[in-house]
């Protein structure tokens, strides 16, 4: 089977040459029982070409929109919302924001009647662990708050299975 399509190999051409390396589209779902209800969750990361490129000092990668949507038990929509990372700016220094992504934003916990994730706005070097931790808390009425993560990272493995149980 031969194709060939000069458009195509046109469009082909100029997509490798121009692209931008993405951070990593991916799909996650949870399914939580929160407020004596089920709830799934699905947050959705798309690297984004409509929003300013950012780099790592050497490449230039396209940011993320990341979808955060939870539904009802009965597949009705309870919140749908879109970020990007200067949805965190009132908690990013302007600086670092500049030159940092919305790396990622994953379920944490329920904490009374909030659903709390962990959001990383930091460098878009899959290797570095540059990031500045924060938090979104969603409410039962369907309210969104944003604030710096304060809590380390340091417990030893004994501890945190302590934590568990």
């Amino acid at each position: 089977f031969f194709f060939n399509d000069a458009a195509t190999t046109e469009i082909d051409t100029l997509s490798l040459r121009d692209a931008l390396p993405i951070l990593g589209d991916y799909v996650q779902k949870y399914h939580v029982e929160w407020l004596d209800k089920d709830y799934t969750i699905t947050v959705a990361a798309k690297a984004d070409s409509t929003l300013d490129k950012v780099s790592d000092g050497t490449r230039k990668y396209y940011d993320n929109r990341i979808a955060l949507t939870i539904n009802r038990e009965d597949g009705t929509q309870f919140l749908h919302r879109e970020f990007t990372k200067n949805d965190f700016s009132a908690h990013v220094d302007a600086g670092y924001l500049d030159n940092s992504a919305l790396v990622g934003i994953v379920y944490d916990k329920i904490d009374g009647d909030n659903l709390t994730f962990a959001v990383s706005v930091g460098s878009p070097d899959k290797s570095s662990d540059d990031y500045v931790p924060l938090l979104i808390k969603i409410g039962r009425t369907g309210s969104v708050s944003v604030s710096k993560d304060t809590r380390l990272d340091t417990s030893s493995a004994d501890e945190v299975a302590d934590e568990v149980f």
